[in-house]
């Protein structure tokens, strides 16, 4: 079975609103499935409905506005998919406008269809967070089963593409950079999406994206699936997805999908925001779309976009590589390779609650160690400083005391430069002005207590070594006493006297 444009994107046609997906699995984590009530009040498995479809458990019905499901009033079909319908509704008691999706009636007679839609249900439960919207509910209603999710507001990037015909450069990025993290989700719960284009990426008005319509969804071996229950709903020798974007193992080897299908689909639907042209064309026939999946890299985006960088267009060269073997491993390893090019390997913190006073030397050999203390502290919702260079002397420890006594902890690294025999002179100078400031200090050394500073060996000091295992040690004990800083601090935040 082929299926060349299996799922429309329900509410396409329409600007304001559409169906998004997925978070409050309420059920017991040991369950493989939703646990919901049927009619009668009894217990049953929200998947067990499926295969009430060949003994003719499914009523076949469309709802018209008005009509109520459970709690639940529906106020106007959204749109229709051949995957299900989405009705906007109305919780009858919150007020709360809604998406809710069901079987559409055609679909009631496929056994395989109405599993899928299951699935679609409990995938998007499991992927709950940033880019994946919560399922708010599921359950049955007089033999049909339905989930609901909350109603989205923006556009469809199929329809944003139409009107502004690309994506600028940092809008692409944010689209690679969302949906990658929710990728690396995908792969550690053993899901594959297999279908992702423009018209399943959601674009809110808030400028965020979000991966909907989970239709396909298959399931890998290395995840943890297991929490979904039941197989992929796959077919032998069934090809699944949209030949435009699908990637070439999709099309030839169906069989042999995994995780980097999905890296692929974002690649390409990334390339194509970026050009403002479809990466394929239906205009010779679908053989010839798939053959050119399968023997032609994509151009260069530098071709369309000049001033996208080199390093840009290569990270997209890796997630649209024909052969397989030669894209990205996995999301965790995409996601990486450009934080690292965006951001210069600092990640940005986004809301935080106070900052923390990095004293460390300048000498390049602790830049790692920095940003390791960065990502730490950002944890804590802590900003991470230290002081910049500066022409006068005086300017540099100006900066230094407003840095100390503002900061919420001051962290001093006493580990010593390789040709040195003592700490760095500036870092025990700022560490020194901390403590004569009474201000909170942690002290951080690779070294033995005996090899410190007399004045600095009856303090107490985190040892390190500077190794993977012994920095995520030194994550574990650092991490707890930062957030007990930052509660002291606003603590006594709220109890200064007002002047």
């Amino acid at each position: 079975m082929f299926v060349p444009n299996l799922r429309q994107s329900a509410g396409v046609g329409e600007r304001a609103t559409m169906i998004s997906s997925t978070d409050d699995d309420d059920s017991n984590p040991s369950d493989d499935s939703f646990r919901t009530v049927d009619p009668e009040g009894s217990s049953v498995l929200f998947e067990t409905m499926a295969h009430a479809i060949q003994e003719g458990g499914y009523a076949r019905r469309e709802f018209e506005a008005g009509f109520r499901i459970h709690h639940y009033r529906i106020l106007r079909e959204l749109g229709r998919g051949g995957m299900g319908s989405v009705y906007v509704a109305e919780h009858v008691y919150l007020k709360q406008q809604v998406a809710l999706k069901t079987l559409p009636p055609e679909a009631t007679t496929s056994q395989i269809a109405a599993e899928r839609f299951l699935r679609e249900a409990q995938a998007l439960a499991v992927l709950s967070g940033p880019n994946v919207l919560p399922v708010l509910d599921a359950s049955v209603f007089e033999g049909t089963p339905y989930f609901v999710t909350e109603l989205l507001t923006g556009s469809s990037l199929k329809l944003h593409l139409a009107e502004y015909g690309t994506l600028t450069i940092n809008q692409a990025m944010d689209l690679l950079e969302q949906i990658g993290d929710l990728l690396v989700r995908q792969e550690k719960a053993g899901i594959l999406h297999r279908d992702i284009k423009p018209s399943n990426i959601f674009l809110r008005e808030d400028g965020s994206f979000c991966l909907i319509d989970y239709g396909l969804v298959g399931f890998s071996e290395t995840g943890e699936s297991h929490s979904l229950g039941g197989d992929a709903c796959t077919v032998a020798g069934e090809i699944l997805g949209t030949p435009v974007y699908m990637a070439p193992e999709q099309a030839f080897h169906p069989e042999l999908v995994d995780h980097r299908a999905d890296l692929f689909g974002l690649g390409i639907t990334a390339w194509e925001c970026l050009t403002g042209t479809r990466p394929r064309h239906l205009n010779n026939g679908l053989r010839s779309v798939l053959e050119q999946a399968k023997e032609n890299n994509l151009p260069s985006v530098r071709e369309y976009r000049p001033e996208v960088t080199e390093e840009l267009s290569k990270i997209l060269e890796s997630l649209t590589e024909t052969d397989v073997e030669d894209r990205y491993a996995n999301a965790e390893q995409f996601v990486r390779d450009l934080e690292q090019y965006r951001y210069g390997r600092r990640r940005p913190y986004g809301a935080t609650k106070g900052s923390a006073f990095i004293a460390i030397p300048f000498h390049a050999s602790f830049d790692t160690m920095y940003e390791f203390l960065q990502d730490v502290c950002g944890e804590a919702h802590l900003a991470a400083r230290r002081v910049d260079r500066a022409p006068s002397m005086t300017d540099i420890w100006n900066q230094i005391d407003q840095e100390i006594q503002l900061a919420t902890v001051t962290i001093a690294v006493f580990t010593r430069e390789r040709w040195r025999a003592s700490p760095n002179a500036n870092v025990l100078t700022e560490a020194a002005h901390a403590r004569a400031l009474n201000r909170p200090l942690i002290v951080l050394t690779t070294d033995r207590a005996e090899k410190l500073p007399f004045d600095w060996r009856n303090l107490p000091v985190i040892r390190y070594r500077n190794t993977p295992k012994g920095l995520k040690k030194l994550r574990d004990e650092l991490l707890p006493r930062l957030r007990q800083h930052l509660r002291q601090h606003r603590s006594e935040s709220r109890t200064l006297p007002v002047d």
